[in-house]
């Protein structure tokens, strides 16, 4: 923890308080450089394990699949990630602009036709990824509501009638429409 100063004068406060702004400020930009070189670090594994896989012909759910999700979590890759991997590697493969980026190309260029593909789509992240390989359905305002409800209920009922509910606040939140002809 850091000693208290206790200063006489405003000058004295304000130098001491933008002291520590600037170590907050630059701790900020130190974990913003460090997140990129993250998620750089993550597309580049990515692109490097679907190269893998295709050069390989590992299917999903195969031994060779198991082979490899075990190799990894050997080289030190957590249970967790090591299944990540091989979930989004094998699903991103099978995309089109996967496919086509040389499939009959050497291990080396596949990687590298991958890292441009998903630069050409705006894969900067894991999570961007993902959210091609695994897409929410998107809801209509009503279906998140509803599902908002049945979560928060313990019953149908309960849901229907919070439903209800929301249904007459809305209601009486409505200002009527003062059209003039």
């Amino acid at each position: 923890m850091t000693d208290l100063k206790i200063v006489s004068n405003v000058s004295d406060f304000t130098a001491i308080v933008a002291s520590y702004e600037a170590d907050a400020a630059s701790s900020a930009s130190t974990i913003k450089n460090l997140t990129a070189e993250k998620n750089g670090a993550k597309i580049a594994a990515y692109a490097h394990l679907i190269a893998g896989l295709i050069t390989h012909k590992v299917r999903k759910g195969t031994a060779q699949a198991g082979e490899i999700k075990a190799a990894l979590i050997e080289q030190g890759v957590s249970k967790a990630c090591a299944k990540r991997y091989l979930e989004n590697g094998q699903k991103a493969k099978a995309l089109a602009w996967i496919k086509s980026a040389g499939t009959d190309a050497p291990f080396a260029q596949h990687h590298d036709a991958i890292l441009a593909a998903f630069k050409e789509n705006d894969i900067k992240t894991e999570q961007d990824l993902v959210n091609i390989v695994c897409p929410k359905p998107v809801l209509t305002a009503a279906e998140e509501l509803a599902a908002k409800a049945q979560a928060l209920t313990d019953s149908d009922d309960a849901a229907i009638q919070a439903l209800l509910d929301a249904a007459a606040l809305i209601k009486a939140a409505q200002v009527p429409l003062n059209i003039a002809a």
